[in-house]
């Protein structure tokens, strides 16, 4: 940000600068005391009572469990492994719905389309509260997977993901005390999320099941919570467990009730005996920053990182958008605590919930967690947010300066860049569905693959693109020469409205996905705001603006988003990946780093699915290239 045009507004812009600097550092401390200074969880909602959930879950009803899961993997052997999905997904389902009659329970099986691998079919049942009016209910979900055809023989007291299940159903066929029905959806593994999103779908929607082929009528009422059971299939097929992994992170990072999480954890570890309780896989950080994060900052990290990433670590994330409080539970690892006690984790908790008699809405939906007994609520980390966010008030103090003049043209010029972020983003799906609906005039036929299109086009646009960003340099530049005064005020008030869309986006995600805001102000300020912010405080009354060196313009071109575009589409058409271009031990020394940098990059290689990055290309990389490029 450069100085406009008055002294005094000059001195209070630096003044502003230095103080919302020093706010930036207390902002990213605050992040790390929080994560140790976290409040303790506690229940909202009395009437949830873990502590004091009779669980009744016999022996014989774990016996049920333990046989279904030896008939289960005596089935997968007989069958070809060389099947599809879809030949295997139809076989299991017939299987399972008769197998699930023979128990007693009235089976369906409903079809579904997948993405890629053709059709799939779920089977479910319903077992129904005796005391119940069949206006509520929960859900206990599951999948079936051929992983248990790949052992020769599998442990006597070994239960998988569907003896859980079944051992739940014949347990609450029994009980009285069931307030609620409860559904059992079992899907195939090979069609994760999608399979479980379309019985939602289905659930949800006004026809009468439709999709089912059987002529049972799933009873529909309102879903208060689901269950999404996981249990890890080990090599050795262990019979033990050490490791309960409560998976909470839904779409563009939406969270289940605090209630539900803690219910859980309650039941878990006070109840059973589970003390290694997580959230998932720690992400990885480099070795240099091991001395520094206790366990409860790098829990609060990985936590915050897959939030940011706005994907479902699991199949619970079909229940947002019904408003279904949703968590996927896995089971993992070799230890002291059997497989026989899963069936009891689910039970007490969903005896918990029995009590209450609404949805849950007491606890929170906005939190962190930096581990399973502690949690930061809004109240608090949004405090962290703005002590970070307040690095951009010098920006906005600028375009508060400018003249109406200036403030016309500059976000003129930001939206114009943003619309050719838009164009840039969706006329490669526009080429595509040109060229598929006149596929059948011969004399419009090409021969290139869609790829080939694909990089074309993505070139193309970043050729024209660049050279407006030039053309528009180069006229910035000639004003320079005449008013020198004019130039510097024209270009921080260009800059400052260059980021004013990240203000209101990223201040809009503070609410709907906060971690993707906090990591998003952190790279802004880092690499945007805070270097212009201390080139501020170095300058001197009278001083000109710096010159762009040649190394500078070069770093500024390789940065620019338009090259990697047409670099990693390119790479994508010749059918290279990433990780082919680096070592394998340079790989492996770094790894963490490495592997970010696909994960975030990963969008170009599947472009009908970064429909989510649509405001973050548009609102963001553009207007930040413009800061850069209007410079040269």
């Amino acid at each position: 940000i450069l100085v406009p045009m008055h002294d005094h507004s000059a001195g209070i812009i630096k003044l502003l600068a230095l103080v919302t600097t020093v706010l930036f550092a207390v902002g990213l401390n605050s992040f790390v005391t929080n994560a140790v200074t976290a409040d303790r969880t506690y229940m909202s909602e009395n009437a949830l009572s873990p502590m004091n959930a009779a669980l009744e879950m016999s022996g014989l009803y774990v016996q049920e469990g333990l046989k279904f899961s030896k008939e289960h993997w005596k089935f997968q052997k007989t069958l070809d492994p060389g099947l599809t999905c879809e030949q295997w997904s139809n076989r299991t389902a017939r299987w399972l719905k008769e197998e699930l009659e023979k128990l007693g329970f009235p089976a369906y099986i409903t079809q579904f389309q997948g993405e890629k691998r053709g059709y799939g079919w779920n089977v479910g049942t319903t077992v129904k509260a005796v005391r119940a009016d069949g206006t509520e209910s929960v859900l206990v979900a599951t999948e079936y997977s051929r992983e248990a055809a790949k052992a020769d023989t599998i442990p006597k007291q070994f239960m998988d993901s569907l003896g859980v299940s079944v051992s739940l159903a014949k347990e609450f066929s029994m009980v009285k005390w069931l307030s609620r029905d409860t559904h059992f959806l079992f899907t195939p593994s090979c069609h994760p999320g999608v399979a479980v999103a379309d019985w939602m779908d289905d659930y949800h929607s006004t026809s009468l099941f439709q999709k089912s082929a059987d002529s049972i009528r799933v009873p529909r009422s309102t879903l208060h919570a689901a269950i999404h059971l996981e249990v890890a299939l080990e090599s050795s097929f262990s019979t033990t467990f050490d490791l309960l992994s409560i998976k909470v992170h839904g779409s563009n990072g939406q969270l289940p009730n605090l209630d539900l999480v803690n219910t859980m954890v309650r039941v878990a570890a006070s109840g059973l005996g589970v003390q290694n309780i997580d959230f998932g896989t720690l992400v990885d950080v480099p070795e240099w920053l091991n001395p520094y994060l206790n366990s409860a900052t790098h829990t609060l990290l990985s936590f915050m990182w897959r939030q940011a990433a706005g994907i479902p670590n699991g199949n619970h994330g079909a229940g947002g958008k019904y408003n279904v409080d949703s968590i996927t539970v896995e089971f993992s690892g070799t230890g002291k605590l059997k497989l026989g006690i899963v069936p009891k984790i689910v039970e007490g908790t969903l005896r918990s919930l029995n009590n209450v008699q609404e949805h849950l809405h007491q606890s929170f939906y906005y939190y962190l967690l930096p581990s399973p007994r502690t949690y930061i609520p809004i109240g608090h980390y949004m405090v962290s947010f703005g002590l970070l966010f307040s690095v951009v008030l010098p920006s906005i103090l600028v375009l508060i300066l400018a003249s109406k003049q200036e403030l016309v043209l500059s976000f003129l010029l930001v939206s114009s860049f943003q619309l050719g972020g838009l164009v840039l983003f969706l006329f490669p799906w526009m080429i595509q569905g040109a060229l598929s609906y006149f596929s059948s005039w011969r004399w419009l036929r090409l021969t290139l693959a869609k790829d080939d299109i694909l990089v074309s086009t993505w070139i193309f646009l970043g050729f024209c693109i660049t050279l407006l960003l030039k053309s528009v340099s180069r006229n910035i530049h000639a004003l320079a020469s005449s008013d020198s005064n004019l130039y510097s005020r024209f270009l921080a008030t260009s800059k400052a409205a260059s980021i004013f869309p990240l203000i209101v986006f990223l201040s809009s995600m503070s609410l709907l996905n906060f971690s993707f805001a906090t990591f998003g102000t952190i790279l802004v300020a880092l690499f945007y705001v805070l270097p212009g912010n201390l080139a501020l405080l170095r300058k001197r009354k009278g001083d000109a603006a710096p010159e762009n060196s040649k190394g500078r313009k070069l770093m500024l071109v390789l940065l620019n988003p338009l090259v990697w575009i047409a670099a990693l589409t390119f790479l994508r058409a010749q059918n290279i990946h990433l990780t082919d271009l680096v070592p394998k031990e340079e790989l492996e020394t770094n790894a963490y780093l490495f592997r970010t940098w696909v994960s975030y990059l990963r969008f170009w290689n599947n472009l009908p699915h970064v429909t989510g990055f649509f405001p973050f290309v548009t609102l963001v990389l553009i207007p930040l290239n413009l800061i850069n490029f209007i410079s040269l």
